[in-house]
């Protein structure tokens, strides 16, 4: 090997060594920062998942009472009792915006915008629902139950929705 060419090779390999210690060392002091970041998100995701299952469980939990008043809305339309019509329009709309987000949250096979999106939909639904159910609850035992199904399925979509925003 041709001793300039031995002499250059070996002073490029010193050089890149030196660059390298140098950017490790930045790297190092990045580090550190890039642990407590990692810190955060690993306790936000562990938050996410807690609120993640509430949600799920509510929904789960918010659909029997939700039938339950849609057939009582349905026996007291047939009986000619048109009070129930708006509160059984509004708890169909929501059972089927609840089972959509129930799926989708569960699959998690989602953007977490979109995920988002349909908890927020969720929310606004149920809503809708609970203050067309309210005017029946000291009336009716399913509009009731309904109520406050709607009123946990409010709470933990808030839940969830915050720990995305943070």
């Amino acid at each position: 090997m041709d001793r300039r060419l031995f002499l250059s090779q070996a002073a490029t390999g010193l050089a890149a060594t030196g660059l390298g210690s140098i950017a490790l060392a930045a790297d190092h002091k990045k580090s550190h920062k890039h642990v407590e970041a990692k810190k955060v998100s690993k306790k936000l995701a562990t938050l996410n998942r807690a609120h993640r299952k509430t949600l799920i469980a509510a929904l789960a939990d918010g659909l029997p009472p939700a039938e339950a008043c849609i057939e009582h809305c349905r026996r007291s339309l047939a009986k000619g009792d048109k009070s129930l019509a708006e509160c059984q329009s509004q708890v169909l709309n929501m059972v089927a915006v609840m089972e959509a987000t129930r799926k989708v949250v569960t699959y998690d096979h989602t953007d977490e915008a979109a995920q988002t999106a349909l908890v927020k939909s969720c929310f606004r639904f149920c809503t809708l629902c609970r203050e067309s159910c309210k005017p029946h609850i000291k009336h009716h035992k399913e509009c009731k139950d309904c109520f406050q199904a709607c009123e946990a399925c409010i709470a933990a979509c808030k839940k969830y929705l915050g720990t995305m925003a943070a």
